[in-house]
């Protein structure tokens, strides 16, 4: 169902993202090792990716590298990979490979049998090289996807991993191995990647790229229009229509809206309160790092979008000097997290309308 809030595994359920499932299908069949796949939160990579994995017939690792929140150490890397090589076990029937490929390489451990299989890895004693060689033998491709990938730059701690050298790795040494990466903080996938950077391990590789872009209006009116019509409920257009001019084209939002209507909800007022405490809970720790960040967001959804008036709020908003140089960094860190965009004449936009529609109103 098109709105159902999960992420989407099946085409039948993905609304208007052929051609992007298809560029996924093309890149896995293709000669391609890399492809990054760019996008802002909530707008549908997930689901994209989700869908075009389960198609493409290829044995896949499929991790969310959010999972890492908290703990960005080895421990919790290898704690997700081995659920990643237990679902890969199980999805595929590769106990047998698994098996194999744990008498072979050190602190690989198999425990249980079928639906029951678990697989653990040694942090200790496991080498992740290894385990992907080791994968590479014995299957003829393989599709290693890492979501929100820009999440990897913050491991850390006793021999913490380098996975942009594990990624190089994979690039140079394992033709039949496919990478998949992830980013809503696009300037961050960047700097992980370091393709532009001499000293990163992936310096000078080449590597596909796709960007999921939000619904332009007459989709967002589609999905909303298919998707009600999947409840058989009729909504006034004049509704719908104002969902779509306040979402713009995110289908995470759009889907949320959707949602809560079909749930009852009436109050559309109710549904907008409900998704800016998302936001909330979500900007929480973001906006903790810097005194600047929400003072800035406040800024230009009230209007404030060229670099001077924005400087200028800030200063009247905290009631003190603030140097030029401090709000070009703020400005540039909230850009390469994809919180803000530049866009043209030299202004600046929220990116999510909901963050927009929260700060509008201090």
């Amino acid at each position: 169902m098109l709105f159902d809030v999960e992420p989407k595994t099946r085409r039948e359920d993905l609304f208007g993202r052929d051609d992007e499932v298809n560029s996924i299908l093309s890149f896995v069949k293709g000669r391609s090792r890399l492809l990054a796949i760019y996008g802002v939160r909530r707008v549908g990579k997930t689901s994209v990716l989700k869908v075009a994995l389960n198609e493409a017939g290829v044995p896949y690792c499929y991790i969310d590298a959010r999972m890492l929140e908290g703990d960005f150490t080895r421990r919790r890397l290898y704690q997700l990979i081995s659920s990643c090589l237990t679902e890969l076990s199980i999805r595929w029937r590769l106990e047998d490979i698994i098996r194999s490929i744990a008498r072979v390489v050190r602190g690989i451990n198999v425990l249980g049998s079928g639906v029951e299989l678990s697989v653990e890895i040694d942090w200790n004693r496991a080498y992740l090289t290894d385990l992907f060689n080791a994968l590479s033998r014995h299957l003829d491709a393989f599709v290693l996807s890492i979501d929100e990938a820009q999440v990897l730059r913050m491991l850390k701690g006793f021999g913490r991993v380098d996975m942009a050298q594990v990624l190089a790795y994979l690039y140079d040494n394992l033709s039949n191995v496919k990478v998949i990466l992830t980013g809503s903080e696009v300037g961050l996938l960047h700097d992980f990647l370091g393709l532009d950077n001499p000293k990163s391990p992936l310096y000078g590789r080449f590597i596909e790229e796709l960007t999921i872009r939000p619904f332009n209006r007459d989709s967002s009116i589609q999905f909303l229009v298919a998707g009600f019509r999947q409840y058989g409920i009729e909504v006034a257009m004049d509704e719908v229509l104002e969902a779509v001019d306040r979402l713009d084209g995110i289908v995470g939002w759009l889907t949320y809206y959707g949602n809560a209507r079909v749930r009852g909800i009436t109050n559309v007022d109710e549904i907008y309160r409900r998704a800016m405490e998302l936001v909330d809970d979500e900007l929480k720790s973001l906006l903790g790092k810097s005194m600047y960040y929400g003072v800035i967001l406040e800024a230009i959804a009230k209007g404030k979008r060229h670099f001077n008036e924005i400087r200028d709020y800030i200063m009247t908003k905290l009631n003190k000097y603030v140097a030029p140089g401090e709000v070009e960094r703020a400005l540039s860190n909230l850009m390469r997290m994809s919180i803000i965009n530049r866009v043209s004449h030299g202004e600046y936009e929220v990116a999510d309308p909901i963050v927009r529609m929260r700060f509008s109103q201090f």
